[in-house]
Formats: C-alpha cells, structure tokens, sequence
C-alpha cells in the first residue's frame, strides 16, 4: 500500500508532502490526527498499530473519522458509511460474492484451472453528504456519476404527507382569503348601492315635504316619513358599523397571513366573527327593506 500511494503521489504535477502514520501506537496515532490542521487524510485499514497492538477495522476508523479535522478518503465503502468524506472505493459484498461464486464452483466439480481471474474494477467514487458538506468541498470536484450517500431527501419524497398536507391547507387558506375579501367587496357595493338610495329617496321626501308643508294632511304624513326613515337609518347606521367591522377583521387577517402568523385558532376565530357579521347584516339590512316597504306604502 505504501509503495502505490507513493507512486501514485509521485503522478501529479503538484508537490504534496506525503506522511504515513503507521508507526505510531493507536493512542499516539489518534492524537497525531487530531494535530492536523490541513491537507487530508487517507485511511487503509491495517491489523495492528505501530506496536503490534491489534486494531479493529470498524472502530479505528470511526474514531480517527471523529478526532480528524480534515477530509478522511479510504478505498472501501464500508469505512464512508462510518463518516469517512469519500474516495474510490470497492465493497467488500461485491469481492465477497465474487469469491463465493467460485467456491460455488469449485464445489459444484468445476475445474479450479479452468476459472480465469477476474481482474474487473469493481469501484465506484463514493462520497458522503455529511462530510462533504462539513469540509465545505466544492460539488465541482467530485466526479460525475458518483454515488453520494447520506443526502437529504427533498420534503415531498422524505415525508409526502407533510409536503401534501402544507399545499393543501395552503390552497383552503388562499380560497378562504378570496372568498371572505369577495363578501367584503360585495357587502362594500351593497352598502353603497344602498346609501345612494336612501339618498335619493331623502331628497325625494324633502321635495314632497316642502310641497306639502302647506296642508295639515300633508305636515301629518311628512311627519310619519321621517319617523320611517328615522327607523330606516337604525338598521343601516348598525350594518355600516359592522361592514366597517368586517373590513377591519379581514385586514387584520391579510396581515397575520403573510406575516406566516397564522394559526388553526385564528382561522377559527376569523370564521367565527365573518359569521357573526353577515348575519348582523342579513337582520339590519331586512329590517331596512321592510321599513322601506312600509315607507314606499305611504308614499
């Protein structure tokens, strides 16, 4: 392993400083990976340390992983799994049922001289996410086609349910919002229309009250007109106050929703005073037309 890394160092054009850690115990080795401030690492697993001590493929590697501030690249997948960044890596499944598969053979009568050795490449660039993202390693070097473990699944694939529930609770808040700034628009028209009309119909009582003010029949029926649109103005003063109401509830509503304050309670709360208000209007605003009925009676 030394001899190729050296060599394979010795390609590029760049000078890099090569150093090999395996004469170190593994307490003295651990501590010597946490020193390094720059460069990277290259892990190979190895039986034993720098005195002999046996050493553990797996938890080596995850502990010089954890204690090592910069990039960790090894050549098996198994050790990317435990954190390490990435690198060309084999699997040691793929190499194990390779050798399985002419043990079957074997086993099965097959001649051992008449196998060829497989001498395919079987490797794969490996990367994981997690360490790629925390050693801040620009997408643009790691090679196409390679296989990035540990990335985030966007929100509709890692919970659907959560993606599809926001669109939808989205959707009724936007149809709600159109629906409740429709009745204020319309209740807004209305109260005009209607405000126009008591206008008119003001003005046309006042021409008849001055061109009967003579007569004593006349002074008595002008007298229960105004009465009538003194009863008039009762329910029609309480519906502007509501619709003014009603404008300010939904105003207030706008805000809370794109402020993204928006909650269940007030949704509820807002529902519950649209409620109220149209059916304060509905009572004043018949209460009105039936004045008017009585008013047009006597006119």
């Amino acid at each position: 392993f030394r001899e190729l890394t050296e060599r394979t160092i010795k390609s590029f054009n760049e000078e890099i400083n090569l150093y090999f850690l395996s004469e170190y115990s593994y307490p003295d080795l651990i501590k010597k990976v946490s020193q390094i401030k720059s460069g990277f690492i290259i892990y190979h697993p190895v039986s034993k340390d720098g005195l002999g001590n046996p050493l553990d493929f797996d938890e080596a590697a995850k502990t010089i992983i954890k204690a090592s501030s910069v990039p960790v690249y090894t050549f098996w997948s198994m050790f990317i799994e435990d954190g390490a960044t990435g690198g060309y890596v084999v699997s040691p499944e793929v190499h194990g049922a390779k050798c399985a598969d002419i043990a079957l053979r074997i086993l099965n009568g097959e001649d051992v001289r008449t196998i060829k050795v497989d001498n395919s490449d079987y490797g794969n660039y490996m990367f994981n996410y997690k360490s790629v993202t925390r050693y801040k390693i620009k997408p643009s070097l790691i090679p196409e086609n390679s296989i990035i473990i540990n990335k985030p699944l966007p929100l509709y694939k890692s919970n659907p349910i959560l993606f599809y529930s926001i669109i939808i609770i989205s959707s009724m808040v936007i149809c709600i919002i159109f629906l409740l700034v429709y009745i204020a628009l319309r209740i807004k028209m209305e109260n005009t229309f209607l405000e126009e009309k008591i206008r008119e119909r003001t003005k046309f009582i006042e021409r008849q009250q001055r061109h009967i003010m003579n007569t004593e029949k006349t002074a008595s029926l002008g007298g229960l007109v105004s009465g009538v649109a003194h009863e008039i103005n009762t329910p029609l003063g309480v519906s502007v106050t509501t619709a003014s109401f009603l404008q300010k509830t939904n105003t207030d509503f706008e805000k809370l929703y794109y402020s993204g304050e928006m909650t269940q309670v007030s949704i509820i709360e807002f529902i519950d005073r649209v409620k109220e208000c149209t059916e304060m209007l509905n009572i004043n605003l018949t209460r009105a037309s039936e004045l008017k009925k009585v008013l047009r009676r006597l006119l």
